[in-house]
């Protein structure tokens, strides 16, 4: 078997070898014109030639993948002449690449496949090749299969290759046999393919600069209008899958033109019901882990293999860097303001009693209603600082902010409890005395002055011991909230308490409430 140099169209200048119909080819740099005319032994590219019929069975506009393309000499021409129509050693099918005719570049040689071989005889009977089988060979191939799902077509270019010998007998006697390599285009129609499943949807980018919640994801798929035309897919069933979790209610923007989808990732709508509990389960991945994968999916299922866009989830670095500054200015501002202002303080009035802001004993209820109020503020920004979501409240942080605001209403809404106001009245008392007993007085300027803010909350007045139910609501509060603040921080969103966790703090809220009246 002989081989000879064949310069076919489109291949560059420089020397490559390439494995055609099983026989290995070396095309060196040669013009087109001089291939054409090429009279020496070897294999000849021929553009057209009548000698044979090469079609499949459906009689469709393209080939079925489950046809039988056949390939049938011709025995006489249309003028009813015999034709000395050589014998087929064997033919071989070519995927040509999207766009092109015709088999063009050594990398795109690669997908060649040898079919039949030593077909001999009158040529009485086609050559018949059974396409599935073909197919099935192609797609064998994983690097194959990948190629043709990003750069296939619905109906994609075969080229099928006649290879025929031809023997000539020199006037020496030495026989010389000639191999022809003559090529046909059929379509093959690939939908069924795009239809089972055999063809993936390939996802060749991803790309979200940062990704956060608020910006938009946008996924470049080459043959993503095939995949639609082929499967009857409408635009609206198209879903992202971020980390395997399907974001349900995300709405697609395609663009078939350029085959690519966005999806803006937002979180609270409410057209979308199960989005906000699907980005639940899909921050705690996307925040631990420093890249994200993405896949498209339908209504069912992800329907392509996941790409992974690295980088981490959230803000940008600058962006990060001022919310962080303004997050630690605002912790380091509610601090200040509780020490030297009011508004954790009690604001009960004492007449003829030399009152100052830092003399007010500091209030449980004050505190607790201020301390859930930070919780939810620092939560929030936590979260937007993570995942951008600038509005990530729930009714769980409303259901806190109640409770403490519950606490503290219920606290004051009986006025000064009986304890304090005996105190009041003993001073009063004492002063009103002539000459006033200053060491009674000072006993009690120092049973109504503030000790500092533990022992203020976990004390009633002019008691120095620790009451039971105030040291329950603090440490309930305390805890519960970092927990909050804890979750927030990992999950990127905010927590879910469960209802019992809820009732317990509105019970010890009621408890101390009511033995502040009581007291």
């Amino acid at each position: 078997m002989l081989a000879t140099a064949l310069l076919l169209p489109g291949w560059s200048m420089a020397e490559q070898t390439v494995q055609v119909c099983d026989v290995s080819i070396t095309a060196a740099p040669q013009s087109a014109a001089s291939a054409a005319s090429a009279s020496n032994s070897g294999i000849r590219l021929v553009s057209t030639n009548p000698s044979y019929d090469v079609g499949c069975a459906s009689k469709q506009s393209a080939c079925l993948v489950s046809d039988q393309l056949t390939v049938t000499p011709k025995l006489k021409n249309a003028a009813g002449t015999d034709l000395q129509t050589q014998p087929i050693q064997r033919v071989c099918l070519h995927l040509i690449p999207a766009g092109k005719s015709g088999a063009t570049t050594a990398e795109e040689q690669r997908n060649w496949r040898w079919v039949r071989q030593d077909v001999s005889g009158e040529l009485v009977q086609p050559v018949t090749l059974n396409l599935a089988a073909i197919v099935r060979r192609w797609l064998d191939d994983a690097q194959a299969k990948d190629q043709l799902s990003k750069n296939a077509s619905a109906k994609q270019l075969v080229q099928v290759s006649v290879v025929t010998a031809t023997t000539t007998k020199a006037s020496n006697g030495v026989s010389t046999t000639t191999e022809n390599l003559i090529p046909y285009e059929v379509e093959l129609d690939l939908t069924s393919l795009w239809q089972d499943g055999t063809l993936p949807l390939m996802i060749e980018s991803a790309d979200c600069s940062p990704c956060a919640l608020g910006t938009t994801v946008e996924l470049k798929i080459p043959q993503l209008a095939t995949w639609m035309a082929a499967t009857k897919t409408p635009q609206e069933k198209l879903t992202l899958f971020i980390d395997g979790v399907r974001m349900a209610g995300l709405e697609p923007a395609v663009n078939k033109a350029d085959g690519s989808v966005q999806f803006q990732l937002k979180r609270h709508l409410a057209s979308a019901k199960d989005l906000d509990a699907a980005w639940t389960n899909a921050l705690p991945s996307v925040l631990k882990n420093s890249s994200i994968s993405f896949a498209l999916g339908d209504d069912k299922s992800a329907l392509t293999k996941e790409v992974v866009k690295l980088g981490a989830f959230g803000l940008s670095d600058t962006a990060k860097v001022v919310c962080g500054i303004a997050m630690l200015g605002g912790v380091l501002a509610v601090l200040w303001f509780a020490r030297k202002r009011m508004f954790l303080r009690d604001a009960y009035d004492i007449p003829d009693y030399p009152w100052t802001s830092e003399h007010r004993p500091f209030s449980l209820g004050r505190s607790q209603m201020a301390w859930w109020t930070l919780v939810v503020l620092l939560s929030a920004a936590v979260i937007f600082w993570r995942t951008g979501d600038a509005w990530s409240i729930n009714l769980t942080a409303l259901t806190l902010m109640g409770i403490g605001g519950a606490t503290l209403l219920g606290s004051v809404s009986q006025g000064p409890p009986s304890r304090l106001t005996k105190l009041m009245d003993d001073y009063r008392t004492a002063l009103a005395k002539s000459p006033p007993p200053m060491s009674d007085i000072d006993l009690l300027k120092a049973q109504l002055k503030s000790k500092n803010w533990l022992q203020d909350v976990l004390s009633e007045y002019g008691d120095d011991a620790t009451a039971v139910h105030r040291l329950q609501n603090v440490l309930f509060t305390v805890v519960f909230g970092a927990v909050f603040v804890w979750l927030a921080c990992s999950e990127g969103s905010m927590p879910e308490l469960p209802a019992a966790i809820l009732g317990l703090l509105g019970i010890s809220g009621g408890v101390y409430v009511g033995y502040k009246w009581r007291t």
